[in-house]
């Protein structure tokens, strides 16, 4: 039974066996690896009695009499498929968002494809718990009923602008771009025009550890990142705390980090916590009713972060240096160790979760801003793959998490050895059985406040690589996820927020991948650089796809100013990436690039023919961009600037100064009149894009 037993387990869990590279060529994946990543999920299949035990749960949940997640058409009758049910007829229970029951008798039929089947009455969008009877078995299900398309706003050829907020510097900032410069861009760039201003992660990172920077390996991703507050904009702060605003204000350290083009998080937050701390000594002695019902909605969830932020603080004095290294009491938040410190430390958990509700307060004024501006979109935001190891979401909830993997890639021409991203992934498995909480969860969390969501990584709704903790990325596995399902969360929680949803299609995309986003109504993400026809050349604008959104280029690849200078190849050098006679053999590439663009240009009219531009020709391609069949485009803040340097290069912890790059300009001088942003707001303009 071993070898069969074995690639069943690994069958029936969605461990692939093997995918197509990045040259088209198929790669096999080792059972070794596959049955390590099935032990990593819980299924071991070391001995003969793990085989038995493993194959009979993943059975019993792949097999049984319903499939753990079912997908329904929203108001309409629902046929549903079951599993041998050994009759003529089932019962069945349906229990809605609000626990209202309802109960009926359904006879079996047989579908097109001849599996049995009963039908449901008409659902309203949301989730359904669905319980099934039929003879003396039992199942239960978690029917997701939902439009056929996610939400949408009028179709108009729409224009926006990508920047972090961490980048954004003001006449007001204390080191870091905040909540209100983000509020004050967008009503800016609204009033000229734009229709969206798009967002890196704003995810909680580490209030404990500064030096944890990444928005794509935050602590949690449910949760906003608290260094972006704005003390001056929190109302009612008391005396003491003005003195300190104003006192901090004036010291030669704010003026000597607002100085710095690299953004010191640690020296801000320094700078901010005691503002902070002085404003909430203001506020909690007197009640805060809407941040009482913030607290309130915000339930168990709420208070486990803010529990965990205020442990990392607590067990940080006592020399931890972060959650990897807490004594094991602590490591379970409803241990009766966690339970006792959040008793005995209320004042401090409350001031963490008070910071929330600022955060949400703040980012919720910047889209109100942005909506009365004119934007019709609004804030656009992203939503990371993953959350560090070792923070606050998946301390909060082990179970919804693969912790003995990493989420990774294959190897690919910009990274030959594979890709370690070192997030855990959430486990298929668990996600199936809790009717998808966590993934609802995070999506509902992250549309809050937002008219468009970025999904990092879009492949992830169908598979990710995956990579046992401490192996190498080439001993990774493609490993399933439930596509159907995942896009029809995305409908609802769409609809539900107004949001518009685009997917991050970089990369290797899975087989027949593109079609069912595309049905389901999420944008693709065009990007210039990537965009070839068949000899090489870039695409024209008439070639792009409708539903997506177009850009230059992302926060992960080299501005237009660094592409056209061939900065990025040179760093690339600079950082060891690559050697220098693979460094030659790309700027040989890009020279040829460069003339491609050109030729495209000067076919529509944007740049002389036969004539190489000095300086990077960014307003001839962003007319270009404006010009593309795609219904939106996104420009980066830091292309509207002529900027050289990227905020990311990936792959390297070490070496650039990642996540740390602040805009050469400020917000004020972004929106001056005759500034970047008219300047480019009247290219729109021209071409036809509007607000």
């Amino acid at each position: 039974m071993s070898d069969a037993g074995i690639g069943r387990i690994v069958d029936l869990l969605g461990i692939a066996g093997g995918y197509r590279d990045y040259t088209g060529r198929e790669i096999a994946s080792p059972i070794e690896a596959r049955r390590t990543v099935a032990a990593a999920l819980g299924f071991p299949t070391g001995t003969e009695g793990e085989i038995a035990d493993s194959l009979a749960r993943i059975e019993g949940i792949r097999l049984g009499l319903l499939p753990p997640l079912v997908v329904a058409p929203a108001n309409q009758t629902a046929e549903i498929a079951v599993r041998d049910p050994g009759g003529d007829a089932v019962a069945w229970t349906l229990t809605d968002e609000a626990g209202a029951q309802t109960d009926g008798q359904a006879a079996l039929f047989r579908r097109a494809d001849g599996k049995p089947a009963i039908t449901l009455p008409p659902l309203p969008a949301g989730y359904h718990q669905l319980s099934v009877t039929a003879g003396d078995r039992t199942a239960a299900a978690t029917v997701i009923a939902a439009p056929p398309h996610c939400w949408r706003p009028d179709r108009r050829r729409r224009w926006g602008i990508g920047t972090a907020a961490f980048a954004l510097s003001s006449t007001r900032d204390l080191g870091i771009g905040s909540y209100s410069d983000v509020a004050a861009l967008a009503e800016g760039a609204g009033r000229k025009g734009a229709s969206f201003l798009g967002l890196l992660p704003l995810h909680a990172l580490f209030a404990g550890d500064r030096g944890k920077i990444s928005p794509y390996s935050p602590s949690s991703r449910l949760f906003l990142e608290t260094i972006h507050i704005d003390p001056a904009a929190v109302l009612n702060g008391g005396a003491e705390a003005g003195a300190l605003l104003r006192e901090v204000e004036d010291t030669k350290a704010l003026i000597a980090i607002r100085a710095d083009p690299l953004v010191e998080h640690a020296a801000a937050w320094a700078l901010k916590r005691p503002v902070l701390d002085a404003l909430w000594a203001a506020h909690r002695g007197n009640r805060l009713p809407a941040c009482d019902a913030f607290r309130a909605e915000g339930g168990e969830r709420l208070e486990t972060h803010a529990t965990f932020e205020a442990l990392f603080e607590a067990l940080q004095e006592q020399g931890y240096a972060g959650a990897a290294e807490w004594p094991a009491a602590y490591r379970d938040p409803r241990s009766p160790a966690v339970e006792a410190f959040r008793r005995e430390r209320a004042d401090l958990v409350a001031f963490h979760a008070w910071l929330q509700w600022l955060c949400d307060s703040q980012l919720a004024a910047a889209q109100s801003r942005a909506k009365a501006s004119g934007m019709a979109i609004g804030l656009y935001r992203d939503l990371a793959v993953g959350a560090d190891r070792y923070g606050s979401e998946t301390w909060s909830a082990p179970d919804w998490f693969g912790l003995g993997l990493s989420v990774g890639a294959p190897p690919d021409p910009l990274a030959t050895m594979g890709q370690d991203w070192g997030v855990p992934p959430f486990h298929p498995v668990a996600l199936e059985t809790s009717g998808l909480a966590g993934f609802r969860a995070l999506v509902a969390a992250n549309m809050r406040h937002a008219g468009a969501l970025r999904v990092d990584h879009v492949f992830q709704l169908r598979r990710l690589f995956l990579i046992p903790v401490g192996a190498r990325p080439t001993d990774g596995v493609y490993v399933d996820f439930p596509l159907d399902a995942f896009l029809a969360a995305l409908r609802v929680e769409s609809h539900r927020a107004g949001c518009l949803v685009i997917g991050e299609d970089l990369g290797t995309a899975p087989d027949n991948f593109a079609a069912p986003l595309s049905e389901a109504g999420v944008f693709g993400y065009r990007v210039v650089y990537f965009e070839r026809s068949w000899d090489g050349g870039f695409k024209a604008p008439e070639d792009y796809t409708e539903d997506a959104l177009a850009t230059i280029n992302t926060h992960d690849l080299a501005t237009f100013a660094g592409w056209w200078a061939g900065h990025d190849i040179a760093d690339r050098v600079r950082f060891g990436i690559s050697t220098e006679a693979e460094a030659a053999e790309a700027r040989e590439d890009r020279q040829r690039d460069r003339w491609r663009l050109v030729d495209l240009l000067a076919r529509h009219g944007l740049v002389p023919a036969h004539e190489l531009p000095g300086d990077a020709p960014i307003e001839a391609v962003v007319r270009l961009l404006a010009r593309c069949r795609s219904e939106l485009t996104n420009i980066q803040a830091e292309d509207l600037v002529g900027a050289l340097e990227p905020i990311n290069i990936p792959g390297l912890v070490e070496g650039p100064p990642n996540w740390r790059r602040r805009l050469p300009v400020s917000v004020e001088e972004l929106l001056q009149p005759g500034g970047p942003v008219e300047r480019f707001a009247g290219i729109m303009a021209v071409e036809g894009r509007s607000g």
